[in-house]
């Protein structure tokens, strides 16, 4: 099977935010009341430990995809707690805020674009202050 280079609207520059915002509304709808990476906390524990790592730096974050729900359950039901910064080429700061409220500031950000596939030094730097 061919690989498919395809992209999702609202990464683009000029889609619209308030769309950008419906689309991650709908996404974390779904996200929270179907749980479907929580079959996925007990492996990603297991590597976590391996490494010897209590933190991750999500890029493309979104609007914080699953990453509050996996980090509770790492806590609550695996005992295992961790800190997690989220980046996003289009910072959903009012998601990101809530999620660093709701996780009594075990969610942090970067706080302006990062682009994946075009790392800022700055950001790097803060990403790697928490390791």
């Amino acid at each position: 099977m061919r690989r498919l280079q395809l992209f999702e609207f609202n990464d683009l520059e000029q889609f619209p935010q308030f769309l950008r915002h419906m689309v991650l509304a709908q996404l974390m709808f779904i996200i929270k009341y179907t749980n479907p990476y929580g079959k996925l906390v007990q492996k990603l524990k297991q590597v976590l430990e391996k490494l010897n790592c209590h933190h991750i730096v999500d890029f493309c974050s979104g609007a914080t995809g699953p990453l509050v729900q996996i980090q509770k359950q790492l806590k609550d039901e695996e005992n295992y707690p961790v800190t997690i910064t989220l980046t996003d080429k289009f910072p959903h700061r009012r998601a990101f805020e809530k999620a660093g409220l709701e996780s009594n500031n075990g969610i942090l950000w970067i706080d302006l674009s990062v682009d994946v596939m075009n790392v800022p030094k700055r950001t790097q730097a803060d990403c790697r202050q928490f390791r």
